[in-house]
């Protein structure tokens, strides 16, 4: 049996693993915004992009939406105003 406190942390690392994987994203778009022919570089933020895609997606597959421009989003409906909003226990 799946104890909620045990979802709960699973969620939360992978919800740090996603902050983690934009904040390294970040700092190399500043990075190659003055080195814009560090292969190297560029290589790291492409790898860091698709594991952030990945860590996005089983997110969203786990427990919904993760921000408002998830891809996968149901193009025919707005889900993200049907999600729980923070003050509700939801994410922000």
């Amino acid at each position: 049996m799946n104890h909620p406190t045990m979802n709960y942390n699973e969620k939360r690392k992978l919800q740090r693993e996603i902050d983690i994987l934009d904040f390294a994203m970040t700092e190399l778009r500043e990075y190659l915004d003055t080195h814009p022919y560090d292969r190297d570089a560029v290589s790291y933020y492409q790898k860091y992009a698709l594991m952030k895609k990945q860590a996005v997606n089983d997110y969203t597959m786990k427990y919904g939406m993760i921000c408002i421009d998830t891809p996968g989003a149901a193009p025919d409906e707005w889900r993200w105003a049907k999600a729980p909003m923070p003050w509700e226990g939801g994410d922000c």
